[in-house]
């Protein structure tokens, strides 16, 4: 099973874990942290290297700085509630870097302009 960690600017982290397991129930393997805005980036540093947002943003720097380079992980930005469920639906049967792929496909996918669909207009 692929482990799963969520970083994030402020508590999104936290409630995208929580709302996946609202749906899917409780999930091992799995952690949530978040960047509250008042920290920089150290603090995140030292808690993350006992142990993904937007390209450049604190998050995506340290996961790249900690475990760019690690085999077996993958660090993707962007994070939604479609992205996570398709990682976590299908972490035990997929490889890390399937996984990274068909969340990201998931992730555009999900992206709507629903008046235009909805109403057409």
């Amino acid at each position: 099973m692929v482990a799963v960690l969520v970083i994030t600017h402020g508590n999104l982290a936290v409630e995208l874990l929580r709302a996946a397991e609202l749906i899917l129930g409780a999930q091992a393997n799995a952690a949530a942290v978040g960047l509250p805005p008042q920290e920089g980036p150290e603090p995140l540093r030292a808690r993350l290297a006992g142990a993904r947002e937007a390209p450049g943003g604190t998050p995506s720097n340290l996961s790249v700085s900690l475990w760019g380079r690690e085999p077996g992980v993958r660090i993707l930005a962007g994070a939604s509630l479609p992205m996570l469920l398709e990682i976590l639906l299908r972490r035990e049967q997929q490889d890390v870097t399937t996984l990274g792929q068909r969340a990201v496909e998931a992730g555009r996918r999900s992206a709507v302009d629903v008046t235009a669909t909805v109403l057409g207009s």
